[in-house]
C-alpha cells in the first residue's frame, strides 16, 4: 500500500565488506602504511590528502599543538598527517562507520599518541541511520542526498559537548570536522570551546551551511583558505584571532580593525543630476 515500508526497508542493509587496498606513506625513515577500502576513488583522495593537497599546514617556528580532534576521520589520513607533523601531539580521532573504523583502528590504534573511537559526535546523543556513499565510503553520512544510497547502517552518535568534558579537553589546537552535512550542529555544541580554538578545518555541503559556520566562527576567527571544487562543497580553514595575535608574521589583524565602520549615505540632492 501506498505510504507504507517493508520492515526490511527500516533495517540495515548487509553489504558485503568491501576489498581493501593499501597505501605506503615515508616519513622520517619510517613507513607507514594505511589500509582503506578499495572504492571508487578513495586511493586518489587519500594520497592527495597525506600529500598535503587538503588540510594545509602551517609553518609556524615553534608552534607545537597539544591537542588535536578528528571528528570525521574516516580510515584516518588526516589524523595520520596531523600526528607525522606534531608527533609531540594528543590525537583523538573519530569514525562513526563501523567499516571505516575498522579500517582506523587498523592504521592507527596502536600509534602511540593516537586514540581512536568507534562511533560519531554531534549536537546530541543518539543512534541514527549511516547512509553508505553512492560512490566512495567517505561521502557516508546520517542525511540521504544524492551523495548516498539507500544502504545505511546504524551507528552510534554521542553529544560533542559531552565527550570533550568526558576527555577532560580544556583547548583544541587543531580541530578538523569533516561529517558530511553535520558539520555547523557540531560547532554549534562546541561553542563554549571555540575561543580556546587555534585553527579549524572544515567541509562544508551546502552553501547554507557555509554561510551559517561563517556567521558562527566570526567572532573568533577569520577564514584563511578554501577551496570550492563543486558547487555547494568546499573545504575551509579558519585561524583564530589569538594565533594571529601571538603569530604577527600571519599577516593577520586584530579583529577591531579587521572591519569598516559602516557610515549611512546621505541622502541625495534631488535637484543635482545623477552620477
Amino acid at each position: 500500500m501506498r505510504g507504507m515500508t517493508s520492515p526490511q526497508q527500516d533495517q540495515p542493509q548487509p553489504t558485503p565488506a568491501p576489498s581493501e587496498g593499501v597505501i605506503q606513506v615515508q616519513h622520517e625513515g619510517r613507513t607507514y602504511q594505511i589500509f582503506h577500502p578499495n572504492v571508487g576513488k578513495t586511493a586518489q583522495y587519500l594520497r592527495e590528502l597525506l600529500q598535503g593537497g587538503e588540510y594545509p599546514l602551517l609553518p609556524l617556528p615553534g608552534y607545537e599543538p597539544a591537542m588535536i580532534v578528528d571528528i570525521g576521520a574516516n580510515v584516518g589520513g588526516a589524523a595520520l598527517r596531523f600526528h607525522c607533523a606534531y608527533p609531540k601531539a594528543r590525537v583523538l580521532a573519530y569514525e562513526a562507520s563501523a567499516v571505516n573504523f575498522g579500517f582506523l583502528r587498523r592504521n592507527l590504534g596502536s600509534e602511540p599518541g593516537v586514540s581512536v573511537f568507534g562511533y560519531g559526535l554531534s549536537d546530541k546523543a543518539e543512534q541514527l541511520k549511516l547512509y553508505r556513499g553512492a560512490d566512495t565510503l567517505m561521502q557516508n553520512s546520517v542525511l540521504r542526498n544524492e551523495q548516498t544510497s539507500d544502504e545505511f547502517e546504524l551507528v552510534e552518535l554521542k553529544r560533542a559537548s559531552d565527550e570533550f568534558r568526558r576527555q577532560a579537553i580544556e583547548r583544541v589546537d587543531i580541530l578538523k570536522v569533516d561529517t558530511e552535512g553535520c558539520e555547523f550542529v557540531i560547532l554549534a555544541d562546541l561553542e563554549p570551546w571555540l575561543d580556546k580554538t587555534d585553527i579549524i578545518y572544515l567541509e562544508y555541503h551546502h552553501e547554507d551551511d557555509r554561510l551559517d559556520i561563517d556567521r558562527l566562527l566570526s567572532k573568533h576567527f577569520a577564514l584563511a583558505w578554501s577551496q570550492t571544487p563543486h558547487l555547494h562543497r568546499g573545504i575551509s580553514m579558519y585561524l583564530s584571532y589569538d594565533l594571529q595575535r601571538r603569530y604577527p608574521q600571519l599577516g593577520g589583524r586584530t579583529r577591531k580593525h579587521s572591519r569598516f565602520t559602516y557610515r549611512k549615505p546621505q541622502a541625495r540632492d534631488s535637484s543635482s543630476p545623477a552620477t
